[in-house]
Parts: C-alpha cells; sequence; structure tokens
C-alpha cells in the first residue's frame, strides 16, 4: 500500500489558554508580593505596638519620680528656710565660711529630717511616724511623696507594693519577682534596696534612706558649695502593664541652694546666675546616676 504525505510538513501551533496560564503566574506572583507586604506590615505594627507599650510604661515609672520630686518641694523649701535663718542669727559665732556652710547643711538635713518622719512617716499625711522603728517608716515616707489626687495609682504607691531593704527584696524574689501584669491600668512598685529597717531608731532607719554629701569620699575635706547636695538613694520604680514591664532606678538629688556665707556685713545672702536674692526649689532637684531597663 501507498501512503501519501502532505508537502506541508510545519505542525500549526494552537495557542488557546496561554492566556489564562500568564493570568494564573501573575497572580500567583502578585500573591505572594501581598503576603509579603502583608506579614512585613504585621511585624512592623507589632514593633511599633511594642515600642508605644514599653514607652508607656517607661513614662508611667517617671510618674511616681516626677511625683516625689513636685511633693518634695514643700517640706524642702521649709527646711531650707528653717536651716537658712538658723545659722544667720548665729552668723557671727563662725570663725570661716566653711563653717557657716557646714552649720547651714546639717541644720536643714536635721530639719528636714524630722518634718519628714513626723510628718510623712505616719500612715497617712499628718499621723506622727517618730515612733515606728521599722520598714514601715520609710514605707509610709514614700507612700505619702508619692501621693497625688491627680493621678489614678492609688492616691500614692500602696504599702505592700514598696520593697525595702535586702529582707523585704529576698521575699519579693521568693514570691517569683513581680506578677505579669496584661491589664492597661499598671501595677507600680518601688524598690529600696539600700535602706536598713533594721537600723534601729526612726533617724537611724531614714538616714539610710537619705545621705547628705558634703564631704570628699576620698580626702575628707568639705567639697565645694556647688558640689553639696541632699540625696535620696538608689530609688527604683518598676511598672508592670500590658505584659510589659520597665524598670527606673535613680537617686533624687537636690544642690543646696547658691548662698554667699561671707556677705563681708555680718549677714549672708542669696545669690543666682539669674538673679542676686531669689532662687526656686524646684530648681536645684535633678536626678543623678539614672538608669533604665
Amino acid at each position: 500500500m501507498i501512503m501519501k504525505f502532505s508537502d506541508n510538513r510545519s505542525l500549526k501551533k494552537n495557542n488557546a489558554g496561554s492566556a489564562m496560564v500568564v493570568v494564573i503566574i501573575i497572580l500567583l506572583f502578585v500573591s505572594i508580593l501581598a503576603t509579603v507586604i502583608l506579614y512585613m506590615s504585621g511585624i512592623n505594627y507589632r514593633m511599633k505596638k511594642s515600642d508605644l507599650n514599653t514607652r508607656i510604661s517607661f513614662y508611667n515609672a517617671e510618674t511616681p519620680l516626677e511625683t516625689m520630686q513636685s511633693d518634695l518641694i514643700v517640706p524642702l523649701s521649709y527646711a531650707l528656710n528653717k536651716a537658712y535663718m538658723s545659722t544667720n542669727s548665729r552668723y557671727v559665732t563662725f570663725s570661716s565660711v566653711d563653717d557657716r556652710r557646714v552649720d547651714f547643711y546639717t541644720e536643714f538635713y536635721d530639719e528636714l529630717e524630722d518634718l519628714m518622719i513626723k510628718q510623712y512617716g505616719g500612715a497617712t499625711i499628718g499621723t506622727d511616724g517618730s515612733s515606728l522603728v521599722d520598714a514601715t517608716l520609710v514605707k509610709n515616707i514614700i507612700h505619702n511623696l508619692t501621693y497625688s489626687s491627680e493621678t489614678d495609682f492609688n492616691n500614692g504607691i500602696p504599702l505592700d507594693h514598696i520593697f525595702v531593704g535586702e529582707g523585704d527584696i529576698l521575699a519579693l524574689t521568693a514570691l517569683g519577682n513581680f506578677p505579669d501584669n496584661f491589664s492597661d491600668v499598671p501595677e507600680i512598685y518601688i524598690v529600696l534596696p539600700d535602706v536598713n529597717p533594721a537600723a534601729g531608731s526612726a533617724s537611724d532607719i531614714y538616714e539610710t534612706l537619705t545621705e547628705l554629701s558634703i564631704y570628699d569620699s576620698i580626702s575628707g575635706d568639705l567639697k565645694s558649695a556647688d558640689e553639696c547636695r541632699l540625696i535620696f538613694k538608689n530609688v527604683g520604680v518598676v511598672v508592670c502593664q500590658n505584659g510589659y514591664r520597665s524598670q527606673v532606678t535613680t537617686d533624687i538629688a537636690m544642690q543646696f541652694p547658691p548662698i554667699d556665707w561671707d556677705g563681708g556685713m555680718g549677714t549672708s545672702t542669696y545669690t543666682t546666675p539669674e538673679s542676686d536674692t531669689s532662687w526656686e526649689v524646684y530648681q536645684l532637684l535633678y536626678y543623678i546616676n539614672w538608669q533604665k531597663s
């Protein structure tokens, strides 16, 4: 049998459905790209939210410190005024400027200590805390220094949220540190590791919270006037909120006012760069050794 072949040996190509394949490939590519973009956007959102929650937690940790600074203005002003009047009334009995300065600093420290223990050391403002000889004294002082009717922090850090000294810190560690808090309402704690609630009298306990820094720790010499200060030592604030935890630790310091104890006329004078006769206590307060985590 003889078979005949067509002279047209080229195969006719059929393109039907190719457009659908191209569209599917493009859609697949766009879907992958959209998925990657959404995934990256989600990561970025979570990072931004985490950063926001961290900032909120950190700002809430700053709030008690700012409240303490604000509430300290009244007792500091009172003690400075009393000390100034006392030292100035005995001006001529001192043989040198340094003697007047030391007397002013120590008079101020004693006046402030008496005021803080008696007026802030009780369970409520106005209650005398001079009979307290344990950690409750310092807890009451801190509670009352963080008291503010303009906040929702229980109008002051609650006593059971204030941890004082080594024993309290060890108890806190045994309890698993600070409990997690996933609420928008912050749980705020204050930690004072350097306070010694077994120091003895109320005065002894208070003096482990504060320090009168007027002598050089190495030479023992009296510091220059611009270096002398009062320090509330190592105040730590911890905030637990929205599953996050922030901690700020700092010393709250007060620079002594610029007083010229060598006025030449038997009296001392206040001096500041802005004015020869005035200063404000809030200008003297600042933080040192600030740490956050």
